[in-house]
């Protein structure tokens, strides 16, 4: 076919040599074949996004993990096993979605407000505030094998975030996070994380037990983090989704996370969470 084209346009190659017009066309035919050969190999969840967003990490050093499908059978997997446990999740869901995304619903996986929040506390305008959305914390735990490139990683979080929202349905998301991600050192999935710090799984957790649960999402130094705790807690009282007698667990159980040795606090820092919980 290329040859007829020469044949054809003699008067087009008194500019262009038909050997490199040749060449060039040759090349182009190769790896529109390799990629199309690439596109009929993909896995049930992959997509031409994420083959181009995996080659990009390559290229800017950001390790990804190397099987992404066998991954997500594991982070199912996880779920499945909550399931047959039958461990009830609702709380915990409604307290994953008020403490770490609000908008969880409303958005394809980037809360751009929050990333603008995010980029004013750089500049010393607003105070420093997370604006990883729970679809981004997702990807960070599963995939991204790296941390320590805080910009590269985010890079990718926001990149890969609408793959995984066309991939996944929202609820089977949250599914997910609660089953696979991080709640505390080595601790991934509530199952690990209920064993770790109440040596039990809890099949009914009440608000104050869920409440406690996310809070230690990825507090990866055990640390009694005061203020955070007392404005979200106080937060989630104003709106309806705490009361005072779950404020009042809610304090048992940090103290006995401090007593087990399962969190790091002062007895000052304690003495403040209770009573400014109880106040």
């Amino acid at each position: 076919m290329i040859a007829y084209m020469v044949k054809q346009n003699q008067n087009f190659f008194e500019y262009i040599p038909a050997g490199a017009f040749i060449a060039c066309c040759a090349v182009v035919w190769f790896f529109a074949t390799m990629l199309v050969y690439r596109i009929s190999l993909l896995d049930v969840h992959e997509t031409s996004r994420l083959l181009f967003y995996r080659l990009l990490a390559k290229v800017i050093g950001l390790a990804l993990v190397e099987n992404i499908e066998y991954i997500i059978y594991r982070a199912k997997l996880s779920f499945h096993e909550t399931d047959r446990l039958e461990i009830n999740t609702q709380e915990i869901k409604k307290f994953l979605i008020f403490i770490e995304d609000r908008q969880f619903y409303s958005h394809n996986g980037i809360n751009y407000r929050s990333i603008a929040r995010g980029i004013l506390s750089l500049i010393k305008i607003k105070p420093r505030s997370g604006g990883s959305t729970i679809v981004q914390q997702v990807i960070r735990t599963l995939f991204i094998s790296d941390l320590q490139k805080t910009y590269r990683r985010k890079f990718i979080e926001l990149s890969l975030a609408p793959w995984l929202t066309n991939t996944f349905s929202k609820d089977t998301i949250l599914n997910i996070y609660i089953s696979a991600v991080r709640f505390e050192r080595g601790c991934f999935g509530i199952v690990e994380a209920m064993e770790y710090f109440w040596c039990k799984v809890e099949k009914n957790p009440n608000n104050a037990q869920a409440f406690f649960l996310i809070e230690r999402v990825s507090n990866v130094r055990s640390r009694l983090l005061v203020p955070k705790i007392l404005e979200t807690a106080k937060s989630a009282k104003n709106k309806g989704l705490m009361d005072e007698s779950d404020l009042h667990d809610l304090i048992f159980l940090y103290e006995e996370a401090v007593s087990n040795n399962k969190i790091i606090a002062s007895s000052d820092q304690l003495k403040v969470l209770r009573d400014s919980l109880r106040g």
